[in-house]
């Protein structure tokens, strides 16, 4: 029995949009969107919920074919030792006859021929709108601008319908002189050192820089030393999305006199860290969700914010005369983090 060719298989074709015209016309906005934004724009603004509108076809299930709009991230799928040669990750489908080319380290794209079965890679229970696995990522060559789980927004809206206002009333206050700025365009041009620990891995994705573990004894781990002085007030800005954490992630400052940090625990939790002391808030659950976190330091008193809003306050840091200077980003365990930019001002 032959299988029934999907409508969708073939890419934007008269009969997929016959058959799923919503779909096909999310998809068509979104990749001329991506085609004409600029990419500092666009890696800066909202994202939605990616997988079920634009990477995969809407009736594509596991075991089907992986369409063009997705990659293997073979770093994630071989172990870092495997050589041509090894016995092949479970999943891995290779042609009659085959031969590995011997300079394919992981990491290169798939050879040509080589496949994966999705029914392996995806959980059995994993519907369209689910997190992608890990080591699946949209196609830098089709999506270049986007990481795993998110788009440029809006992806399709309706003729004279309103976008969406994420913070209705709301007015930023007005940021001071910077005087660090990190856009994460590379980890080299601010001298950060890699400091993370075999299944921790730290690593530049479509303009986010990326934190990710596969186990509970994960450290993916960067930190750099600044040059200069911090000043006596200054406040750190950081964009952050949590995909997955079962542990926490930390961003911490000493800066000569001082040491502080926010530190991000599971999902829900924010806390501002000094020394041995720390206090925390619960929040809604940020899951997938871009957050500007900043923290506001007066002197030996630190203030936190989510989006701008005061969640804890008149925090007192303790006396730190270590590694002045030093900026250390280090998230343990099983997580898969983006940090968009960080900064840091003055008043």
């Amino acid at each position: 029995m032959v299988a029934q060719k999907k409508p969708c298989e073939d890419g934007l074709t008269p009969a997929c949009f016959a058959a799923h015209p919503e779909w096909a016309k999310q998809v068509f906005a979104f990749r001329l969107l991506n085609a004409v934004a600029p990419f500092a724009l666009s890696r800066a603004l909202p994202r939605l919920p990616l997988s079920i509108y634009i990477l995969f076809p809407p009736d594509w299930t596991p075991g089907d074919l992986l369409p063009d709009s997705v990659i293997v991230d073979t770093s994630v799928i071989f172990p870092t030792d495997w050589r041509p040669g090894d016995p092949l990750p479970e999943g891995v489908i290779v042609p009659e006859g085959f031969t590995w080319p011997q300079d394919w380290k992981p990491g290169d794209p798939l050879p040509e021929g080589v496949i994966v079965d999705t029914s392996v890679i995806f959980p059995a229970d994993w519907k369209l709108g689910d997190p992608l696995p890990v080591g699946i990522l949209p196609n830098p060559a089709i999506y270049p601008n986007i990481p795993s789980t998110g788009a440029i927004a809006p992806i399709y809206i309706a003729i004279w319908e309103p976008g969406p206002n994420i913070h209705p009333g709301r007015i930023s206050p007005p940021i001071g002189e910077t005087w660090f700025s990190e856009p994460f365009n590379d980890l080299t041009t601010n001298s950060w050192i890699d400091n993370s620990v075999p299944t921790g891995q730290v690593s530049i994705v479509n303009g986010w820089c990326s934190f990710y573990g596969n186990d509970s004894g994960a450290i993916a781990r960067i930190y750099r030393d600044h040059p200069s002085a911090f000043p006596e007030n200054w406040s750190y800005y950081g964009k952050i999305e949590v995909e997955n954490a079962d542990s926490f992630f930390t961003s911490e400052f000493y800066t000569g006199t001082y040491h502080v940090g926010l530190r991000l625990l599971g999902t829900d939790t924010a806390a501002l860290i000094s020394g041995r002391n720390s206090q925390s808030v619960t929040l809604d659950d940020f899951t997938g969700e871009w957050h500007e976190w900043r923290i506001e330091v007066i002197g030996n008193s630190a203030n936190l914010y989510q989006d701008n809003d005061k969640i804890i306050e008149n925090f007192t840091l303790e006396a730190d005369t270590n590694n002045p200077g030093r900026m250390n980003l280090d998230a343990r365990g099983i997580c898969q983090y983006y940090y968009d930019y960080l900064k840091m001002t003055e008043p």
